[in-house]
């Protein structure tokens, strides 16, 4: 269906953090065809880490500047005179908050409402703190979404499962996670060399990275123990770890108690993911529960070996013995036997890249994916 003028798309996002999903819309914001949508950001909360990097794009981001997520009359007022400053036609929302007081927002001003699901929330209680927080969240995300949405995307098929059962949502569409490749080509054996003399790492060490918000959920205790190996402290392997959270302290203390201070980085939140994970002899991704696992896509562009557990979306990612290594969710046993057969068997490390190199080019590419969303988006108005 061709239309008269620009379609113009509201992106509503909990905040601008440094994130998968806000990386994620970053992307497809840089792909989307600027001749036939015309898009704007709202983000509710006040952290704008890529806060400057939308705006390089010379799209508008709107601040609604909630303190915390129950104040519905501030979020609801602020969304909708957006909606109606910039004509909105599609309301697009990212993440739970956003879900909530967009689709409400976007439903009363008439606009379409689409909700992107990025995680199996509601799989199990114990990422909350009592069950009772989360069923409150579960009708809450259940209702708007039916009352509300014209269609849904999903991140995997693991997530659209999930969200088909446990919500009962329908019309629910399976757009994968994309990175783009020109940003996470292959670094060079200079630009390696490099990369380990400022990190302060040995040019001949084994080096593990992973990346992702530092909680419970993404299991960097295990990995930790996996390190604490007798077979692994042999090879002297040094892990890089980028990002931060609120258990950062806490696996300090266990890198202390464990004697690791001289093995592990904390690197914090980087905008040069390319180098460091790429100047990796592997990746590790030791997640408990993940809707998709974005930071696997980057570290296998790269042509970087990658390991992760078995769970959510990351078998549909990493084919276990053709583009990475698959292992239990939880068990640091299986995560040291994984970073072994890596570290004694450089040829299987060369394969795994390459397979994981050739998987990404073929289903994760943005520049193929966002023609999905632009579809989606023009049926959505029919």
């Amino acid at each position: 269906m061709a239309f008269e003028r620009k379609v113009n798309i509201l992106h509503i996002i909990e905040n601008l953090a440094c994130g998968g999903a806000e990386r994620m819309l970053i992307t497809t914001l840089s792909h989307m065809d600027r001749e036939r949508f015309h898009n704007t950001v709202v983000y509710l909360y006040d952290d704008s880490y890529f806060l400057t990097e939308i705006r390089d794009l010379k799209i508008d981001v709107y601040p609604v500047r909630l303190k915390n997520i129950y104040q519905p009359l501030a979020a609801l007022r602020g969304i909708s005179s957006i909606i109606k400053k910039e004509k909105i036609d599609i309301v697009h929302t990212n993440l739970f908050g956003a879900d909530i007081y967009g689709r409400i927002a976007g439903k009363l001003s008439n606009a379409s409402v689409v909700s992107t699901l990025h995680n199996m929330a509601y799989e199990s209680a114990a990422s909350f703190r009592n069950g009772l927080f989360l069923k409150r969240r579960k009708i809450l995300d259940g209702i708007t979404g039916r009352l509300c949405n014209k269609a849904f995307i999903a991140v995997s098929d693991a997530v659209r499962r999930s969200a088909e059962a446990s919500l009962g949502f329908k019309n629910v569409s399976l757009i994968y996670n994309s990175i783009d490749p020109d940003a996470f080509t292959p670094v060079t054996n200079e630009e390696k060399k490099y990369m380990r003399k400022t990190l302060g790492v040995a040019e001949d060490a084994i080096v593990i990275a992973t990346a992702g918000r530092l909680d419970s959920q993404k299991g960097h205790a295990f990995l930790l123990e996996a390190l604490s190996d007798p077979g692994v402290k042999k090879t002297g392997a040094v892990l890089l770890i980028l990002g931060s959270g609120s258990l950062e302290g806490q696996l300090k203390d266990i890198v202390g108690s464990r004697g690791l201070r001289d093995r592990v980085v904390f690197l914090g939140y980087r905008k040069d993911i390319r180098g460091i994970v790429g100047c990796a002899d592997m990746f590790v991704l030791p997640t408990i529960s993940e809707g998709f696992g974005l930071s696997l896509l980057e570290a296998m562009a790269l042509k970087v070996p990658c390991i992760a557990s078995r769970t959510g979306g990351i078998s549909e990612i990493i084919e276990n013995g053709r583009s990475g290594l698959l292992v239990k969710a939880g068990c640091a046993d299986s995560i040291a036997r994984a970073i072994l057969e890596f570290t004694g068997n450089p040829a299987l490390r060369r394969e795994m890249a390459l397979g994981g190199y050739n998987k990404v080019m073929k289903d994760f590419d943005i520049r193929n994916n966002v023609k999905i969303l632009e579809r989606l988006y023009e049926d959505c108005l029919n």
